[in-house]
């Protein structure tokens, strides 16, 4: 995703304009800036909104959009999944925020309806800040790059501790934090290694077989298991398994560390923690 736009002209500008945007998926939109009024279906974006400042332009937003908690009480446009046209469309937001692929079916009834739609799908760290640089842009906020700057300084990568992570999302299918996805990132960033770091997925199928041959020394559960989840076989013949360095995440944790939005630096911070705390 980049913005085509000077910095320092953004900044000393106060009136509307017409600017194009290439948003996460390379998508070019024209929009006029900056913008008054937001629809957001991305809980994280919701959340880089309110951390910016700039809630009072967000007029709706998925009923998936549960942090911060003030965010429950904004007008519903529908859900992640199945958001609702009509009740954007008699919005009619300046911009549509979106959170990814699985949305291509809504975003192209927007389009369809002159509704412009701006798809934020960041990687990495990095990219999650380049998301909330874009939305300051957008909203004309002057302020805002300081804020994100800060954001940024608490992320910074750690030593390597040698240690290896499996990070799992899902237990049925069994699915993990894969290479491509924006947790592997965090994972490095914390000084470790994830065992599905050369894979070419987000958030892959994975066998037994799989994660006991790379010996993670730490599990992390991103969803509640059943009661006896330590006695699976691939949990319990690893070396997290055997050392009890299994760590289940409650509900707000795994939102946390799901979302691309600012609390990714909680994440960051819950990951070194586990991470500076066991027994290798």
């Amino acid at each position: 995703m980049r913005v085509i736009f000077v910095f320092i002209l953004f900044l000393q500008l106060n009136f509307l304009y017409a600017e194009t945007i290439i948003d996460d998926v390379g998508r070019k939109i024209d929009i006029k800036l900056p913008v008054s009024s937001i629809v957001s279906l991305s809980p994280a974006h919701t959340e880089m909104i309110y951390f910016l400042g700039q809630e009072s332009k967000l007029k709706a937003v998925s009923v998936n959009c549960n942090f911060p908690k003030e965010a429950a009480l904004k007008e519903k446009a529908g859900t992640f999944l199945n958001p609702d046209i009509e009740k954007i469309l008699k919005i009619k937001p300046d911009i549509v925020i979106s959170g990814g692929g699985i949305q291509k079916k809504a975003i192209k009834n927007l389009e369809n309806l002159n509704i412009p739609v701006i798809v934020l799908y960041p990687r990495d760290i990095e990219n999650i800040a380049d998301n909330m640089y874009l939305l300051s842009f957008i909203t004309g906020c002057k302020d805002c790059p300081i804020k994100i700057k800060n954001f940024s300084t608490k992320v910074k990568p750690q030593i390597n501790k040698n240690i290896k992570i499996y990070m799992e999302i899902w237990g049925s299918p069994v699915m993990a934090v894969g290479g491509t996805s924006f947790i592997n990132d965090l994972i490095k960033r914390a000084g470790a290694q994830n065992i599905l770091n050369d894979t070419k997925q987000e958030y892959p199928k994975i066998s037994d077989e799989f994660v006991i041959k790379n010996k993670p020394d730490i599990i992390i559960l991103l969803y509640e298991p059943e009661k006896n989840y330590k006695e699976k076989f691939r949990f319990k013949n690893t070396p997290a398994g055997k050392k009890n360095q299994i760590f289940v995440l409650s509900k707000e944790e795994q939102d946390v560390f799901l979302r691309t939005g600012p609390r990714i630096v909680q994440a960051f911070n819950k990951l070194t923690e586990i991470i500076n705390r066991i027994n290798k």
